[in-house]
């Protein structure tokens, strides 16, 4: 599982893409990779989600790997 965090609404809808291919094609490379990192088929769920300020904030930076 994935999620991509983006801190507006509007983002989430840039993010998906129109009827959600943008979300497709990051899904897509998502899976290649992490089945080349593994060497077999994996399924990869993906999700958006709105965190309003998570880029201010030292603690939820450092959360999803930054910092």
């Amino acid at each position: 599982m994935a999620t991509l965090v983006v801190e507006r609404e509007a983002h989430k809808g840039i993010v998906i893409g129109k009827e959600g291919a943008k979300l497709r094609e990051i899904s897509r490379l998502a899976r290649a990779d992490v089945q080349e990192m593994l060497g077999k088929p994996v399924h990869l769920e993906v999700w958006v989600r709105v965190k309003k300020g998570w880029s201010d904030d030292p603690a939820a930076m450092r959360k999803l790997g930054y910092g």
